[in-house]
């Protein structure tokens, strides 16, 4: 009878994957928003140099900038001089989390998000498939592990074995 032409269709793998992959780089994001927002006077590690002009994350550093003009601001005030709804969003997320970080944890926050959202994919495959074969995946990086190598266009035998091993687990 009346048919819909619009038909709901279930998110193709690569949209699903990158979705999985996007929630890790933006916890990665959220988590160095956190550290700066508790801890600004972090704004000077040096590891945000790892972050190159062109990359897509370059906008870690115009917040990191913003802390290191006024380290005393207050974090409202910083959240009113991020321009891109986006970034305030992310931002607003780390503002009104409640988890309490000590500066050690801070620290060790801000330098393991900036190696994660600065991995490229075949590397951040490498290190999940070392911490596979040494037993030491998480369920979060087992996830990971499997988005990364479901989003390729071809398979080895190999990674097939795996994605099976992983769901298996």
């Amino acid at each position: 009878q009346g048919e819909s032409k619009f038909s709901k269709q279930a998110p193709s793998k690569k949209e699903e994957v990158k979705e999985s992959t996007n929630t890790v780089l933006r916890k990665s994001v959220i988590g160095i928003f956190m550290a700066l927002i508790q801890y600004p006077k972090l704004s000077s590690m040096r590891e945000f140099s790892s972050i190159t002009h062109d990359s897509k994350f370059n906008f870690i550093n115009d917040i990191k900038a913003l802390y290191q003009d006024a380290p005393d601001s207050n974090p409202s005030i910083i959240f009113e001089k991020i321009e891109s709804e986006r970034i305030k969003n992310i931002f607003g997320e780390a503002l009104v989390s409640e988890i309490k970080l000590s500066e050690e944890d801070a620290i060790s926050m801000i330098k393991d998000c900036l190696e994660i959202i600065s991995q490229t994919d075949s590397e951040r495959e490498e290190i999940l498939k070392e911490k596979y074969n040494m037993q030491e995946l998480t369920s979060a990086e087992k996830r990971e592990l499997q988005q990364i190598i479901l989003k390729k266009d071809k398979m080895s035998q190999d990674e097939e074995a795996l994605i099976k091993n992983l769901s298996s687990i």
